[in-house]
């Protein structure tokens, strides 16, 4: 029965099945966010690593080159060439053991991280199988639409039933942190042209199509079925 007592032509409780889907989509949304939260904290953490090598690089040349700035100053004696060899070998040695600890730290990190998208992953496809398997109606087909709202996306799915029956759904994508911004089509896909019409090229008499890639240009619209 619909709320207003009208009869349901799949003779199925739709309320109740309202009721379900909304329990399953708010949780599925909360286990989304968790995994673009995890995912860009790793993509934090491969920047911040990267980083932080370079500076160890940096560091060891910047030490090295002062020892053979200061050698030039009070000249090349036996004694001082032993000492700086010395000083540049353990500045190295020390810069090398930095740089190997700092590694094993990000793949701990890192590992750790990739444990937690592998357990929301999981419950978000027990979450999802589960309501999908308890279903009562199943659907023969559906849309997602994805479109630009100003500075990120809204969606909405449409799912559709015997009896000519759909069902909409409308969500606020942009309250999820992977599309509170907008995104590029090379995000998604590489090397995407489209021919825009046709031009002439030089010292050719046929016309060929003109292909634009549009891998840089904003996401503004986007339907999967």
């Amino acid at each position: 029965m619909y709320g207003d007592s009208t009869e349901f032509p799949l003779k199925k409780d739709f309320l109740a099945l309202l009721q379900d889907f909304i329990a399953v989509v708010i949780e599925a949304a909360d286990l989304e966010e968790g995994l673009l939260n995890a995912d860009e904290a790793v993509k934090k953490l491969t920047y911040e690593k990267e980083s932080d090598l370079k500076d160890i690089e940096s560091f060891k040349d910047r030490i090295i080159l002062l020892i053979d700035e200061t050698l030039e100053s009070f000249g090349k004696k036996d004694v001082l060439l032993d000492c700086s060899a010395e000083i540049k070998e353990f500045v190295s040695r020390t810069c090398n053991v930095g740089a190997k600890n700092r590694v094993y730290s990000f793949t701990s990190i890192v590992a750790s991280e990739n444990e937690k998208i592998a357990g929301l992953e999981q419950r978000m496809m027990t979450l999802l199988d589960g309501f999908f398997k308890n279903d009562p109606i199943s659907f023969k087909e559906y849309s997602l639409e994805l479109k630009r709202e100003g500075e990120s996306y809204n969606s909405r799915l449409t799912l559709f039933y015997d009896k000519e029956i759909t069902s909409q759904f409308e969500t606020n994508t942009g309250a999820i942190g992977f599309w509170s911004v907008l995104r590029r089509v090379t995000e998604f896909k590489k090397d995407v042209k489209i021919p825009v019409g046709m031009k002439k090229p030089l010292l050719k008499k046929e016309f060929v199509v003109d292909y634009v890639d549009i891998g840089d240009y904003v996401l503004t619209e986007l339907t999967t079925h």
